[in-house]
């Protein structure tokens, strides 16, 4: 299976069988609103991808329990009809990896490419 060295310690739990629920989702929504901390650090992969590829720019930058709930709802339609391995190829070809590099193709192109 995958490694977690890309896409760091948030995005092993997507890779593993038991997932995320909307118990956890909800969970952690509401410790980040309240300020008491995260249950694991950031929005997970999944959460990434329904915000990135999902919201508007608008409601991407909202600091929100309200934004944080829809893209909870978001992850959560996304993990019904997209398996993992697809989720996290959404991921990857989104990222940004500098350079003006988004996705692991441009990111190879920019950093590996050979002048010749």
């Amino acid at each position: 299976m995958y490694g977690c060295g890309n896409v760091g310690d948030r995005g092993c739990s997507l890779l593993q069988p038991s997932g995320r629920g909307c118990a956890g989702y909800c969970a952690r929504a509401v410790d980040q609103r309240q300020g008491w901390g995260s249950r694991g650090g950031g929005s997970t992969i999944t959460q990434q991808v329904a915000r990135n590829l999902l919201m508007d720019s608008d409601q991407r930058t909202e600091r929100t329990l309200r934004r944080k709930l829809r893209e909870s709802a978001l992850a959560l339609e996304l993990t019904r009809h997209y398996s993992r391995d697809e989720i996290l190829a959404l991921y990857l070809n989104q990222t940004y990896y500098g350079n003006l590099a988004y996705g692991v193709e441009a990111a190879s192109q920019a950093y590996l490419a050979r002048g010749g």
